[in-house]
């Protein structure tokens, strides 16, 4: 059946919801969202507050998905998604976890992730050991995810960054800001290139950067968009958005363990 025909006869979220949580100053991920997902498939946003720097209070951030879990289970999602890389991967290796119990727990058990918990598992059905990274984050910032990676088993090989500190220049940045980044900073010997930030512009540069380089990438936002058709048993390829998204039998992946 073709996607409108779908559409008509069906009604909205057919096939799956989700109900993504996100933060207030983040225009990107549910924009990211629609240009990827299939027919049947919908979105529900709640918004959190966040201060105007990039990546501000991270540790707050995941607290604050709690209420928003809690409101938005009232629409009925299927899952529910915290789409903010570093509200976990800057704060510490367990935290993408604790995040999943209170939003599962404030919900009433809706199952729920995060954007670091696709990352992640992205990164285990890649075989991913060692790779370079790709981001808008201050130093200090960087400096938290390759430690959070590193207790993990991940090897950084080469951080490249824009050292972005507001989030209205981060909105504003043209993707081909990222791209150049990216293969200034990529090296033989990397598994691939991973690029965290969901308020990152760059899903449209993920299959020129693997044809241009050879290496499959990993974003935040496709990452968590693949980790959500995961959990919803979805597994229709998706083509445009690197080697991820076109893998099959993706709801036959048992993720990380909690």
């Amino acid at each position: 059946m073709q996607d409108r025909e779908f559409l008509a006869v069906e009604p909205y979220g057919a096939r799956g919801k989700i109900g993504l949580i996100n933060v207030g100053g983040n225009p990107t991920p549910v924009v990211d969202f629609y240009r990827m997902i299939p027919a049947g498939v919908i979105v529900n946003e709640n918004k959190i507050h966040e201060p105007p720097q990039v990546a501000g209070e991270a540790e707050e951030l995941g607290k604050r998905a709690i209420e928003a879990a809690r409101v938005i289970a009232e629409g009925g999602p299927d899952i529910i998604a915290f789409t903010c890389t570093a509200s976990a991967m800057s704060v510490g290796p367990e935290a993408d976890y604790q995040q999943i119990k209170w939003m599962e727990e404030a919900s009433g058990g809706i199952p729920s992730t995060t954007t670091t918990t696709g990352i992640l598992n992205a990164f285990k059905l890649l075989g991913w050991h060692k790779f370079v990274m790709v981001s808008p984050y201050l130093q200090p910032i960087v400096d938290r995810f390759i430690a959070t990676l590193k207790v993990k088993g991940y090897t950084v090989l080469k951080s490249g960054t824009l050292a972005i500190e507001f989030l209205e220049e981060l909105r504003r940045t043209p993707t081909e800001r990222s791209y150049r980044l990216a293969l200034e900073t990529v090296v033989p010997e990397a598994d691939g290139i991973f690029i965290p930030c969901t308020t990152f512009r760059v899903i449209d540069i993920i299959d020129r950067l693997e044809k241009e380089t050879g290496k499959p990438v990993i974003t935040s936002n496709q990452a968590s968009l693949w980790e959500c058709l995961r959990l919803l048993k979805i597994d229709d390829p998706i083509p445009g958005f690197g080697k991820l998204l076109t893998l099959p039998n993706r709801s036959q992946f048992k993720g990380f363990p909690r």
